[in-house]
């Protein structure tokens, strides 16, 4: 199933469940079987699309943000779930001399 096929086949099992609840109805037979056909062509979406990743293990805190990087930081050390808007720049911060190749 192409994406936009896969979406208006959600988008119907949705309704029919809908449709079968507001009637005090049982789920149609082939609404499992529809949602596993949805779910595998949604997955496979995913797994075909363009993929934009960056390997955070070789990013490090960007130090030449001024007063703005600062108060991100600040924002990241009080706040766990901020750890996304940290600053970052490309490079491994090495200890002691000592770097890796994985970069």
């Amino acid at each position: 199933m192409d994406k936009e096929t896969t979406d208006a086949a959600f988008w119907a099992v949705v309704k029919a469940i809908d449709t079968a609840e507001e009637q005090d109805q049982p789920l149609p037979t082939n609404v499992p079987q529809m949602i596993h056909h949805i779910f595998d062509a949604d997955q496979h979406h995913l797994l075909t699309r363009e993929k934009l990743t960056t390997n955070v293990t070789c990013m490090q805190p960007d130090e030449s943000t001024g007063l703005a990087g600062a108060a991100a930081k600040m924002n990241y050390i009080f706040d766990d779930g901020d750890h996304k808007n940290l600053p970052l720049t490309e490079g491994r911060k090495c200890e002691d001399g000592e770097c890796c190749d994985t970069c």
